[in-house]
Formats: C-alpha cells, sequence, structure tokens
C-alpha cells in the first residue's frame, strides 16, 4: 500500500535542548492532527525527557525511503549530507544566526524557515536567502503565571546548560556583584538537565530569570519563565527582541555587562512594583506563544491545511533587494561535495567539537550583530 507523503524532522540525537523541544512538539502536533510525520535521529530511541507523540527511527534506516513527495526538514547544519543525500522537498529549520556550513545558503533548497524576525532578517542580510517566520510556542498548561507575592522574593534563576555563549559564567559574576551590592545574601538557583515538569516548579518558585547569553536564536527560557510570571534581566543577544523589551517586560543590558546585569538585579530586588509590572507585562506577551499557532504555520506552510492564525511570509526587505549569491554553472556539486566532506569530517571529530573550530564565524558573525 502507498504510504501517505511524510514529514521527516531530521535531527542529530534525542537529548535535551531547546531545538529538540521545539520540534518535537511540532512533530507531535501535526501527527495529532492527522498527517505523516517521522522523526529522524542517529539512534533512533525515544526521548526519555518529553513526551513525543510522533513516530522516530534512525536516519540510516530511513536513507533509501525517503521519496519524492516527502518533506525532509533539518535544523543542525551537519545534517545536509543527510538532506542532500534524499529526494523530496528540503526545508532548512534556521533556529539560530551563526552557521559554521555557511555554504548551505547557497544551495536551492526548497524552503527556509525562521523562528523570530532578527533570524529572518539575517538569514536575508548575510546571505541573500527569504525564509519564512513561523513563530515558535511554549507549554502553557506546564509554565503557567504565578504572581510576584507568591514567589520566592531574593531567588534569582537561571539555565546554566550550554555552550560558552549561554554567558553563565557572567550570569554567576553579576550574581555576587548583586550581592555585594545589595548587602544580603540571594537565592541563586542555576539549573540544568531537567524535564519541562521540573523546570517549570523552579520558574514558578523565581522571582527573577536572568540570562546572559551572547546570542539567542529566539531564548525559549525567556518565554517559558515570561509565562511563569518571572520578571527578567537578559543581554541584548537578539533572537529574543520580538517578545523581550526593555523596561516593558525584561530588563535588558548589553552582552558581556557583569556590572549592568548586577544593578539590574539589584533594582528588581529593590522594587517590588517594577518586578510586578514586568512579570505581568512579560506574560501577557508570552500568551501570544502557543503551539496552536505554530503548528497552523507549519500546516500552510507545507500545504497540508488553509492558513489559520499564522500565515508564513517570506522577508519583505525594506530598499533595495540584495541579491542571493548564485553559485556559477558545476558550481553546485562541487558546494556539495565540501559539505559532505565536512559533516563526515565532523562526525569522525565527534559531536560537539564543531564549537572549538567555529571561532572564525562565531566572531565574525557576532561582531557584527552585537
Amino acid at each position: 500500500m502507498e504510504r501517505a507523503p511524510t514529514i521527516f524532522f531530521v535531527q542529530p540525537h534525542a537529548d535535551i535542548s531547546g531545538g529538540n523541544k521545539t520540534v518535537f512538539r511540532i512533530a507531535s502536533y501535526l501527527a495529532e492532527r492527522g498527517h505523516s510525520v517521522r522523526v529522524l535521529t542517529e539512534g533512533g530511541r525515544l526521548p526519555g525527557w518529553i513526551d513525543l507523540r510522533a513516530p522516530i527511527g534512525r536516519k540510516e534506516d530511513w536513507l533509501h525511503r525517503v521519496r519524492e513527495t516527502d518533506t525532509v526538514v533539518f535544523t543542525w547544519d551537519y545534517d545536509i549530507d543527510y538532506v542532500l543525500s534524499v529526494p523530496g522537498r528540503k526545508c532548512y529549520y534556521v533556529m539560530h544566526f551563526v552557521h559554521y556550513l555557511e555554504d548551505i545558503f547557497k544551495l536551492p533548497l526548497d524552503m527556509f524557515v525562521a523562528e523570530t524576525t532578527f533570524v529572518q532578517r539575517h538569514t536575508y542580510e548575510a546571505y541573500g536567502v527569504q525564509a519564512y517566520r513561523i513563530p515558535i510556542g511554549i507549554d502553557h498548561h506546564l509554565f503557567h503565571f504565578v504572581p510576584q507575592g507568591e514567589k520566592v522574593p531574593n531567588r534569582v534563576m537561571t539555565i546554566s546548560r550550554g555552550g560558552e555563549w549561554k554567558g553563565f559564567a557572567e550570569v554567576a559574576q553579576a550574581v555576587r556583584r548583586a550581592e555585594a551590592l545589595w548587602g544580603r545574601p540571594i537565592d541563586f538557583r542555576p539549573v540544568a538537565g531537567l524535564t519541562p515538569e521540573q523546570i517549570a516548579r523552579e520558574y514558578a518558585e523565581a522571582a527573577i530569570y536572568i540570562s546572559g547569553s551572547w546570542y539567542e536564536g529566539t531564548g525559549i527560557p525567556l518565554l517559558e519563565a515570561m509565562a511563569s510570571g518571572c520578571a527578567v534581566v537578559t543581554t541584548e543577544s537578539k533572537g529574543i527582541d520580538d517578545f523581550a523589551f526593555h523596561e516593558e517586560s525584561c530588563l535588558k543590558v548589553p552582552v558581556h555587562d557583569v556590572e549592568g546585569m548586577a544593578r539590574a538585579l539589584v533594582r528588581l530586588l529593590n522594587d517590588g512594583g517594577l518586578r510586578k509590572r514586568l512579570a505581568e507585562n512579560g506574560a501577557r506577551i508570552a500568551q501570544e506563544y502557543r503551539w496552536e499557532r505554530t503548528v497552523d504555520g507549519w500546516e500552510a506552510l507545507l500545504g497540508l491545511a488553509p492558513a489559520k492564525s499564522w500565515v508564513p511570509r517570506l522577508y519583505e526587505p525594506l530598499g533595495e533587494q540584495k541579491e542571493k549569491e548564485r553559485p556559477k554553472p558545476g558550481e553546485l556539486d562541487a558546494i556539495a561535495r565540501s559539505l559532505k566532506h565536512a559533516c563526515a569530517e565532523e562526525r569522525r571529530r565527534g559531536r560537539g567539537s564543531w564549537w572549538r573550530r567555529a571561532t572564525s564565524p562565531f566572531k565574525r558573525v557576532l561582531g557584527i550583530c552585537l
């Protein structure tokens, strides 16, 4: 029996991460709406930290089973070799604006999708590629509003998992500096590796959430913290600009500004009224980020259903349009071979080695954006 056209979400692994949380939620909701969906990872094992309600399999088992009528969605640069090895429509779900394999943007992929206005704009300005924008959702049944009066007033929370660019070392310095300025102890709660249910309990008790990230594609923890009634201190990490508004839904400071983070913390610790106002405004804005809207956008983009609560639109530049750098005749094959070689080298070196070798593009992009 001929199977229905399938949406394949290709991910490198199923471990805890913001990207996986987003992809697994989208895949689950699309499957619940009756669409044929499958997640593909290296190991093909169900994640133990989240309820994935779509089939999952190993990438290699499906290498020769993907068809022209299918759609292949990937988020991680180093999965481009797999995507180029299978037929079907190809969609790069661009979750960040720092890329090690920038030649991906020279490929004639069928679709590019961004979660935020900043990533959508950067994808165009840096690479000449117009991406559709589909905002993410958060789990409001888990991350629900808790008034400031019911929280621990000196509890400051952050997520300490992730690479150096997440800025945890600078956050820890800022908290120590804030204690010295405030003259009282701060109940500092850095957390990592928690399930969504566990982290929801942490948000519920914390009066303040702080992020020192150098850059964010979206900044999911900030949205979850806002929905949970936390007052937020954050660095100006770009991808958060759709919902993080200085003096309205958060306090913003420049990236790497330890003193600025410390003084923002002290300001919130001293001013319960400000905490309450920022928390309430943040929670109101976070309410817009619902999975129903996200999945409506993906259905419309993929032609699975008429547009409903979200209509995906391509980035529309102001002024003169930028031409995408188009490879010369014969160059596409060379670009594809080069990308596949880079992916093979990454797998040989081991997962996570890209960060140690990405200094040049990372610093270049951050130098442009920060």
